[in-house]
């Protein structure tokens, strides 16, 4: 009974009022974590994260390939056996050839968001494939 005073309660609440608000933060944190991993590397899901993200009541962030001819994107075999050309994807780009595109995928901007382009690179790092290349397109 001695041990009960108000100094040693008082003592108790200030080690234990840190814990009291963990559960709280850990299931905020857990649907933080669970928003970020249900985007991935897909355009449609991209778009769609920037949107939210930057644009919600407009939605004017768009996402379109590279502009390019077909000779830059795809590599034309010749197959010995029927003597036809076979067009194969390519996979492979040369590092130092002027003749490829530089980036593999536009992202289309509105003007107002430029003040915020770190954040929407920074998002687009995130999420694009690691071999992907990209070019920020203000309108």
């Amino acid at each position: 009974m001695r041990w009960r005073n108000a100094g040693l309660l008082a003592l108790i609440r200030a080690l234990t009022e840190p814990i009291a608000g963990l559960p709280a933060e850990v299931k905020n944190y857990k649907a933080k974590q669970e928003y970020r991993m249900s985007y991935n590397g897909q355009v449609c899901r991209l778009r769609g994260l920037l949107n939210d993200e930057f644009d919600a009541d407009e939605r004017r962030i768009t996402i379109v390939d590279a502009k390019g001819d077909d000779a830059n994107r795809y590599l034309f075999v010749y197959a010995r056996g029927d003597g036809q050309n076979v067009l194969l994807p390519r996979m492979v780009r040369e590092r130092h050839s002027p003749s490829l595109d530089k980036w593999d995928f536009e992202v289309n901007v509105p003007m107002e968001l430029k003040e915020k382009e770190l954040r929407i690179k920074a998002i687009i790092n995130e999420y694009k494939l690691a071999s992907k290349r990209y070019k920020i397109n203000y309108m």
